[in-house]
């Protein structure tokens, strides 16, 4: 018989089988002994003897936590494919798009789905064949004939799935790209398995409540006590052992050099034994595969290490070579890492603050170091004077810093022929060069590199416990207590104690040279009592408070990090630091205490500004746009701090140095990799106090805007704005509209609240739960419906209250003088300036939102409510005591604080004062500069009052009324905005326009925001609103003559300013 007959003979035995099971008693799972006979029978006819197939037990709550059968291969225990079965009435064109189909495309490339009757077959993501073998009604029918036709492509759709073979993996690319995947899916199930155990993750919890604790859970624990908090979360520790695990895989992988495949058997002793926290996740590995509680896991694990061993290793071995691979010889390990990431998971590195340093930056940065030892510090050889240096890379990642370190030792100072490379890196490479490294995987990369580094370049042995690199997985700015619990397994808690142990006598050591590129968090939670009480110092000069409201911006990572490293060399009293950061700290005033902290530490400063602020805009001296080094918006800055021992080069204060480079990204890597800071055309900076700037600023014109008055101390009350955290929910364009919204949200269950309104999570201000609940304790009363500034000239409606409601942040305190007092009205403004332009000034009668002109918009109302008592109050002028006496004292006359308000608001409407002061606007509050004549204080008021009117949008105004008019038919619907420069006309939709609007109109921005574009834009699919109580077209044909009034009475103020000697001397 040959093998058709004998799988046609099965197959009826098979469809026989099935039928013997009444299709109402029929599950999932009824048929699945026959269907594996089946497979089975398939294997032995074909003589397919080396493959099993292997059952998986679910143990996810969902039921997909692995397929229903793994197919082995016996000979090297790789993954061929697997096999997804489900019930005979399940439509597999539904189960083709679920979650669980695409979650087993992550981890295989060949799956077998079948429902018993219907057989598909799916390889790298597609499906490529698929055949019912006969219907449901089929099936139960009392006569039943076998297509032979059927029959032949259901065979061709099993052998093509069991003989399916692929091609050996022969890229970096494709090899990151696939671990990525199945990497992803790992991180999955082990934060399933984690979530069932989340209480015993607390590590606050009493210990007669931890009963018995599974590997995940204990390791969890440790690292959480030994490394990171208690805040640290599940998805953060699943992430961090997925990572691991794979970079493990792949080790063991890179350090088998045998014919071997590597086998959960093998594993362990392809691990070197001085990497003894690599070594505990591969017995982790090993743990979670013999235990049946990870079952769902198991295969994920198995699939990666098949992807490991299909790799062609002659290719795959060449391209992380240090000197075969040419395009990449500098560094293979963080290509492949950052080509790793990407696929893993592209938003990691940003909510961590993680960039990898590109290799130009690097080469300047230890370039320079080693010069200055040299040179500076009169040490022989630089960093290879074995007797004085000392190196730490505070922020490790994947040991880009370091490894320039070694190349420079082992390939610049101690040459090949000195024949002493190997005793530099005994008795100085791996005694005196340390790393801090806090996530798991970038840390075994940094290991696995390095090492791989010195046995490539100098065949360093590193079978023995002893020669290990001192790159240590530990948090920089944290101390950590030695672990002692007797519950968690001792071999990991003993190699991570002896790892905290020795980092933090390491952070406790003197360091002559500190380097590095550490994170960029502001939202930082590392908020231990070491780091924060370093950090004081930073936030007072001379023992001082800065006295600012909120100074978060101090809370930055890499504020933390600079201050560990300045207060390591302050301890050793000699040393340098070299590193790449944020450059906000050079400039922002919020700052001034940490430079003049830094410059009391130091001697000298470097400063190299890179520039590349994405949202400043900022430009070169020819016009072109200014690029980023890095893939991040945040502009950066070399800096390098150097403290001498010797008395003689001491300074009070430390010399500040300056430079900066703007450009295309590939201009400044060319430039950073043929210079040095010896190189490099630093000028002095002549820095003054209270701001101490590290750039360089026009004296002159600081002297000037130094007389100017900071809005901050003129007004007594003024706060951001009222910040909702759910816009959508809490303000809508009409009160009918909110209130009807309102109204729904209240009656729905949360999931289907979430669902409808895109609620993904709430905030630490804003929880669903108690937003329903406030709702319904107001029964949605309509006097709680006020209107809001949104954004300029867009005034909305927000459901408002004193306490939180449905307002995450209501900033009460400052907005009830808006709603309180009667025809109040306030500036709007900010503090910092996110782009290269200042235009951020507007007037508003009510509630301000945070996000009105800016990302951070401030408001300081004109009157408060001063309350007197119970039941009394009375209306009071928001100036500073200080503002008044200097306003009586200047000024023979005596002007109301609208007259005042006024005057304000034309000096921030004038483009000489806008243009000139730019410097400082982007810094601060704006300060406002008093004239000394009463009749030009009174010109520029009234100018700016006009200013004021017609911002507030007042009847009254004399405008244009041959400009912005609105023609077209009766679609009003925001479709496609367009503006016609020739014929000045703005299309919001084919037919309707606004005719006569001149470009420097339609351009006109306040804030952040191009005002015309912005209120069409925002309101785009939308029917612009016409009502008995509003007329959305009628308002943007005054808003267009508003704007052009603005420019001409701008121009009056500036004409006025010009020649006055308080903006010119």
């Amino acid at each position: 018989m040959n093998n058709n007959e004998s799988l046609f003979k099965k197959a009826k035995e098979y469809i026989a089988n099935l039928r013997s099971t009444k299709l109402e008693e029929k599950t999932e799972h009824s048929n699945r002994t026959h269907l594996e006979n089946l497979l089975n029978d398939f294997n032995k006819i074909n003589q397919n003897s080396s493959i099993a197939i292997q059952h998986e037990p679910r143990r996810s709550k969902e039921g997909f936590g692995s397929p229903d059968y793994v197919v082995i291969n016996n000979i090297n225990n790789g993954i061929i494919g697997c096999v997804e079965v489900k019930k005979v009435e399940q439509n597999l064109n539904e189960t083709l798009k679920s979650s669980q189909i695409g979650k087993y495309k992550n981890i295989t490339r060949n799956i077998l789905l079948t429902n018993y009757i219907e057989f598909i077959w799916i390889k790298d993501r597609e499906v490529k064949l698929r055949e019912v073998l006969l219907t449901k009604e089929e099936l139960n029918s009392k006569n039943i004939k076998l297509d032979r036709n059927k029959l032949t492509k259901v065979i061709n759709i099993l052998d093509e799935f069991f003989n399916s073979h692929f091609e050996k993996i022969k890229s970096v690319k494709i090899l990151a790209t696939l671990l990525a995947s199945k990497t992803r899916s790992l991180k999955e199930e082990i934060e399933s398995n984690l979530k069932v155990n989340e209480e015993k993750l607390d590590l606050n919890i009493d210990e007669e409540k931890l009963g018995e604790l599974n590997t995940l859970v204990s390791t969890c624990r440790i690292l959480k006590e030994s490394v990171y908090s208690n805040d640290f979360s599940i998805s953060e520790f699943s992430d961090s052992i997925a990572q691991t695990i794979t970079y493990g895989l792949f080790i063991a992988r890179l350090n088998n050099k045998s014919n071997t495949e590597i086998d959960f058997s093998n594993i362990e002793s392809f691990i070197p034994t001085n990497f003894s926290l690599i070594q505990n996740i591969i017995k982790l590995i090993k743990d979670i595969h013999k235990d049946s509680e990870f079952d769902c896991l198991k295969w994920i694990l198995e699939s990666i290490i098949s992807i490991v061993n299909n790799i062609d290793t002659e290719l795959i071995f060449n391209e992380f070579s240090f000197t075969s691979n040419k395009e990449n010889s500098k560094d293979p390990y963080l290509y492949f890492y950052e080509d790793f990431l990407a696929k893993y998971d592209a938003n990691l590195r940003k909510a961590k603050g993680v960039y990898y340093t590109p290799s130009s930056i690097v080469n300047f940065i230890v370039s320079s170091l080693n010069e200055i030892l040299k040179g500076e510090f009169n040490l022989d050889k630089g960093f290879a004077n074995k007797d004085k240096v000392t190196v730490l890379d505070f922020a490790t990642g994947t040991g880009t810093f370091l490894l320039e370190v070694i190349r420079t030792i082992i390939l610049k100072e101690i040459p090949k022929e000195s024949g002493r490379q190997k005793d530099y890196i005994n008795l100085h490479i791996l005694k005196n060069l340390y790393g801090f490294e806090y996530l798991m995987a970038p840390y075994a990369v940094a290991h696995l590199k390095l090492s791989q580094y010195l046995k490539e370049i100098c065949e360093v042995d590193f079978s023995s416990k002893d020669s290990r690199l001192k790159v240590y997985l530990t948090n920089t700015i944290d101390f950590k207590k030695q672990v002692d619990q007797k519950y968690l397994p001792l071999a990991f808690l003993k190699d991570i104690t002896k790892e905290t142990k020795e980092a933090n006598k390491i952070k406790e050591s003197k360091i002559l040279v500190i380097l590095g590129n550490p994170p960029y968090n502001a939202g930082s939670k590392n908020n231990n009592k070491y780091i924060l009480d370093l950090i004081k110092k930073y936030k007072e000069i001379k023992n001082e408070p800065l006295n600012e409201k909120t100074i978060s911006s101090l809370n930055d990572d890499y504020v933390k990090f600079i201050r560990f490293a300045e207060n390591n060399i302050e301890d050793s009293n000699e040393g340098l630091i070299g590193i790449i950061t944020n450059n906000g700290y050079l400039d922002n005033v919020t700052f001034r205490g940490m430079r003049f902290h830094l410059l009391n530490t130091f001697d000298e400063i470097y400063i190299l500004n890179l520039h590349g602020d994405s949202r400043k805009k900022e430009k070169t001296d020819d016009g072109s746009s200014d690029q980023n080094v890095f893939d991040i918006q945040t502009g950066v800055a070399i800096s390098i701090f150097i403290k001498h021992k010797n008395e003689s080069k001491k300074n009070k204060l430390a010399n500040v140095y300056y430079s900066s480079i703007k450009g295309k990204r590939k201009e400044k890597y060319e430039f950073l990799d043929n210079n040095n800071i010896f190189t490099t055309n630093f000028k002095k900076l002549e820095y003054k106090e209270p701001n101490y700037f590290f750039v360089k600023k026009d004296l002159n014109v600081e002297n000037i805007y130094s007389e100017g008055i900071s809005l901050k101390n003129i007004f007594i009350e003024f706060s951001i704005g009222a910040s909702t955290a759910k816009d959508n929910i809490a303000i809508d364009y009409t009160k009918k509209e909110l209130l009807d919204k309102l109204k729904n949200l209240v009656n729905l269950s949360e999931q289907d609240a979430r669902n409808k309104y895109g609620i993904e999570k709430d905030t630490e201000n804003w929880n669903l739960t108690k937003v329903q609940e406030f709702l319904k304790s107001t029964n949605i009363d309509p006097s709680y419906v006020k209107q809001i500034t949104y954004k300029p000239f867009d005034n909305r409606f927000i459901y408002y209250s004193k306490s939180k409601g449905i307002v995450a942040r209501p900033i009460y305190k400052t907005m009830k003088h808006i709603l309180e007092v009667k025809d109040n009205i306030g500036i709007i403004t900010t503090r910092l300036l996110s782009t290269s332009s200042f235009c951020h000034a507007l007037i508003a009668s009510v509630i301000v939102n945070r996000d009105c002109i800016c990302s951070k918009s401030y408001f300081f109302p004109l009157y408060i409510k001063e309350d007197r008592g119970a039941f009394e109050s009375i209306k009071k002028k928001n100036f500073n005591t200080t503002f008044k006496d200097f306003i009586k004292n200047k000024y023979s006359k005596e002007f109301t604080p609208e007259e005042i308000l006024g005057y304000i608001y034309s000096i921030l409407y004038s483009n000489i004062y806008r243009t000139r002061f730019i410097e400082f606007l982007k810094i601060d509050f704006p300060k406002i500069i008093f004239v000394d004549n009463v009749d030009t204080f009174l010109k520029l008021s009234k100018l700016g009052t006009k200013l004021i009117n017609s911002h507030l949008l007042k009847d009254n105004l004399k405008l244009n009324n041959s400009i912005g008019n609105h023609t077209g038919d009766y679609n009003r619907i925001v479709e496609k905005i367009t503006y016609k420069e020739d014929t000045k006309e703005l299309y919001y939709n084919s037919t309707c326009c606004f005719t006569n609007v001149a470009k420097e109109v339609y351009e006109y921005e306040i804030g952040s925001y191009q005002v015309l574009k912005s209120y069409l834009k925002y309101r785009k699919g939308k029917e612009l609103i016409i009502n008995e109580n509003e007329d959305e077209i009628e308002h943007l044909e005054k808003v267009i003559k508003v704007l052009s009034y603005t420019i001409n009475v701008q121009k009056e103020i500036d004409e006025i300013i010009q020649n006055l000697k308080e903006f010119n001397e």
